[in-house]
């Protein structure tokens, strides 16, 4: 949101926004890293693909879906709060940002 001259009614609605997501991002995060731990446990365990590990992985995947959606929610819930300018101005930077090569 930086570059987008929020009002000050604006920046206390964002700044709710960002403190829900960041909260349910926290647990999400966690929620990955027991599921990579629970991989590595039955990796570890048998050194196959089997059905641990299999279920591991479905725990991964379903915690990066859930990241994933909850980022999306977020970014709409932020651009509900802009005006119409401003919100050509966000999804530039929401386009850019999705577009950006890996670091």
């Amino acid at each position: 949101t930086n570059g987008l001259n929020l009002t000050a009614d604006q920046k206390k609605q964002v700044s709710e926004i960002e403190d829900r997501y960041y909260q349910k991002r926290g647990l999400l995060r966690n929620q990955i890293a027991e599921a990579n731990m629970e991989l590595a446990d039955a990796l570890m365990t048998d050194m196959s693909f089997g059905r641990e590990a299999q279920n591991a992985v479905t725990h991964v995947q379903e915690g990066l879906g859930e990241l994933q959606k909850a980022t999306i929610l977020y970014v709409l819930e932020v651009r509900d709060v802009l005006t119409p300018d401003q919100q050509k101005a966000y999804d530039r930077k929401v386009r850019e940002a999705l577009v950006a090569p890996e670091p």
